[in-house]
């Protein structure tokens, strides 16, 4: 293995700090820098060991020690970090620069504390798709049954079982075909015999229906012959009957329209008297109111008939 580790520098002028003021972070996390520095002296022999589960565990030894080493810087930054904005993130750069090496390390020796663990890991992955590919195709509740963690011999047995479930499952699947053939021409040849049972009544009932038909036939025209001959009967009554009574309604209706010119030649004739009368009644009172101005009866009464007859313009008589 060949570790590495980077130490970071941090430019306080970018952080517009001063040197001086930049120096009491460095003050503050120099008991955490020394003691970095001790174990990254360690960390270059530890890394250099071969996996073991000894060497592993004295791994895991470092690791909790730089863990500490860098639970300090983290303690120390949040301290420093208080003073100000700017000196925070000053501050923050400088704990984060000191504190890679820590990191890197951690990493490095985490990969050899987990090193075993991670190949328990991918051996149950690889025993865990090996058994879902044997057990997927026979029983699709494998992924449910957290085949890795399993022991040989429960998985020997669960395997046994599902296979034995399979073959049954074939067995029944096989048997349930079998009967459904056996059914299925079962029924073929019953909708056969149905089907030739159908034909034969169909063809009698065919000949039933046709005799039926030439008996409805000839009684339908019967019903017709004797139809038309009650329509023509029924015809002639009914123009008897309308000659019958056109001739009273003319007779009716001649009578009633010599009445009615009676009654009106009446009507007219009174009518006449009354306005005669009328006229002589409304021409005398005229004929005395012009009298009663002076003027002789002989004129007046010209003048009543020359106004009547409309000889006089701008004059007339209202009845």
């Amino acid at each position: 293995m060949e570790p590495t580790t980077e130490i970071a520098v941090v430019d306080p002028v970018k952080y517009k700090i001063e040197k001086a003021e930049a120096s009491k972070v460095g003050d503050a996390l120099f008991p955490m820098i020394t003691e970095r520095e001790i174990l990254h002296k360690e960390f270059l022999s530890v890394v250099e060991l071969e996996i073991s589960p000894e060497n592993c565990e004295t791994a895991a030894v470092l690791y909790r020690k730089l863990v500490k080493v860098g639970t300090g810087i983290e303690k120390i930054r949040k301290t420093q970090k208080d003073f100000s904005l700017q000196y925070g993130r000053f501050v923050d750069a400088y704990a984060k620069a000191e504190a890679l090496p820590v990191i890197q390390m951690k990493e490095k020796l985490k990969e050899m504390v987990d090193h075993f663990k991670i190949i328990e890991q991918k051996r149950v992955e690889k025993l865990l798709a090996d058994r879902l590919e044997m057990s997927l195709p026979l029983d699709p509740e494998a992924p449910r049954m957290r085949l890795g963690e399993m022991s040989s011999e429960v998985f020997e047995s669960y395997y046994d079982c599902i296979v034995l479930a399979d073959r049954a499952r074939k067995d029944r699947a096989a048997k349930e075909e079998s009967e459904r053939v056996a059914k299925e021409k079962a029924e073929l040849e019953e909708r056969e015999r149905i089907a030739k049972e159908n034909a034969r009544l169909t063809a009698e009932a065919a000949e039933r229906d046709r005799k039926e038909a030439a008996e409805r036939a000839e009684r339908q025209k019967a019903e017709k012959a004797r139809l038309e001959k009650e329509a023509k009967e029924k015809e002639a009554h009914e123009a008897a009957l309308k000659k019958e009574r056109d001739a009273r309604e003319k007779v009716e209706a001649e009578a009633k329209a010599k009445e009615a010119a009676e009654l009106k030649a009446k009507e007219d004739a009174a009518a006449r008297e009354k306005d005669t009368a009328n006229r002589k009644r409304v021409n005398n009172a005229a004929m005395g109111c012009i009298v009663a101005a002076g003027v002789s009866k002989e004129l007046a009464k010209a003048l009543v008939v020359a106004i009547a007859k409309g000889e006089i313009e701008n004059v007339s008589i209202s009845y």
